[in-house]
C-alpha cells in the first residue's frame, strides 16, 4: 500500500503546477513543431540536483552531453530506503530531442512492466527553462524544467507542486 502511495506521489507530483499550466496558456507547445534545438540547450541542467519530496529526499544526476546523447538518474529515498529511481535518457533525432525514462522499483523492475518507455519531445527551449510534452500514450502530458536563480524547479503533469531542486556541490 506505501508503494502504491509513493507511487501516485511521484507521479502527482510530476504532473499539475501552476507553472505547467502557464506555460499550456501561453502555447509554449508550439503545436506539434518540436523545438529548434540542440543537445547544447540544455547543458544548463548539467550536474547533481537534490530536493526535500514524496516524504524524503530526491536526487537527480545530469551528465554533459556526449555521442548525441544526455543522462540522467533520478532517485527517491525515504526511511533510508531507496523508493524509486529512474533511467533518463535525451537523444536528439529526426523527429527533434526526445527524452524516455523507465521507473524501477527497488527491486529493479519497471513501474512499466516490460511497456514502452515514458516518451517525450521537446517542445520550448529557452535559456532557462525546458518544456518536453508526451510522445506517446504512457507519459505525463508535459514535464517543464526551469532554472530559478539558483534552483531547478521541475513539474510534472499529474503531480501537485513544483520540485524545488538545489545544487549539489
Amino acid at each position: 500500500m506505501r508503494t502504491r502511495v509513493l507511487r501516485l506521489l511521484a507521479l502527482i507530483a510530476l504532473t499539475l503546477s501552476p507553472l505547467t499550466l502557464a506555460a499550456a496558456a501561453a502555447g509554449a507547445s508550439g503545436g506539434d513543431k518540436p523545438a529548434a534545438a540542440t543537445l547544447a540547450d540544455l547543458a544548463w541542467l548539467e550536474g547533481h540536483w537534490r530536493a526535500d519530496a514524496f516524504g524524503g529526499e530526491v536526487e537527480e544526476v545530469w551528465l554533459p552531453a556526449m555521442g548525441n546523447s544526455m543522462q540522467a538518474v533520478f532517485r527517491a529515498v525515504s526511511e533510508d530506503s531507496l523508493q524509486f529511481s529512474e533511467f533518463i535518457q535525451v537523444t536528439s533525432e529526426d523527429a527533434g530531442i526526445l527524452m524516455r525514462f523507465y521507473h524501477f522499483r527497488s527491486d529493479y523492475s519497471t513501474w512499466e512492466n516490460g511497456g514502452p518507455p515514458m516518451e517525450l519531445l521537446l517542445k520550448s527551449a529557452g535559456s532557462d527553462e525546458l518544456v518536453f510534452e508526451a510522445h506517446n500514450d504512457v507519459s505525463p502530458d508535459r514535464i517543464v524544467y526551469r532554472k530559478v536563480g539558483d534552483e531547478l524547479h521541475v513539474t510534472v503533469t499529474g503531480l501537485d507542486g513544483v520540485l524545488a531542486f538545489h545544487r549539489v556541490e
